[in-house]
């Protein structure tokens, strides 16, 4: 048996991409003021398709029509992975990191995110988890954040990590 489960709001109790992004733009008044916008036009896309889409959520029935809605916010999703990749927020070279170096800065930033309380793993995941390994479940978790923020305390983590849902949908 196989399951699939999201980072951002599942394992964790919120959505921690900010967490990441603040890493890379706290030294820069330019890049916060980059990543705002990046955030702010990612919002007004969803806002403008769920103001648009048929039928609205709270009319979805099934799974397909969820799945269709998926597909139309892909294009939301892949304008706003455009936007970051191209104001290069993200770009390890432009704080002098090395792939080593940047991923001890990473696990260091994850393990002091969990620790103040800043990201919650959601409380029964660990347990969760266990159980599913217990029974030899192949698990896979699905993330952008998670790829950069190690938070689960497993290294390495005993289930691939899926870079984000547009790998799944293609």
């Amino acid at each position: 048996m196989s399951i699939i489960l999201d980072f951002d709001g599942t394992i964790t109790e919120k959505d921690t991409i900010n967490v990441l992004a603040s890493y890379f733009t706290e030294q820069s008044a330019q890049k916060q003021e980059t990543w705002q916008e990046i955030v702010n036009l990612y919002l007004q896309s969803i806002y403008d398709l769920d103001m648009r889409y048929k039928p609205p959520v709270e009319g979805r029935r099934d799974l397909q029509e969820e799945l269709d809605y998926l597909q139309a916010l892909r294009q939301c999703e892949s304008d706003s992975i455009g936007r970051v990749e191209k104001s290069r927020i993200f770009d390890r070279a432009e704080l002098g990191l090395t792939p080593q170096n940047h991923q001890d800065d990473m696990y260091q930033l994850g393990q002091m995110t969990v620790k103040t309380g800043t990201v919650r793993v959601r409380a029964g995941f660990q347990h969760f988890l266990h159980s599913l390994l217990d029974r030899e479940w192949k698990i896979g978790v699905l993330s952008l954040v998670c790829a950069y923020l190690p938070l689960i305390h497993y290294t390495p983590p005993p289930y691939p990590l899926i870079s984000s849902y547009l790998d799944i949908l293609a």
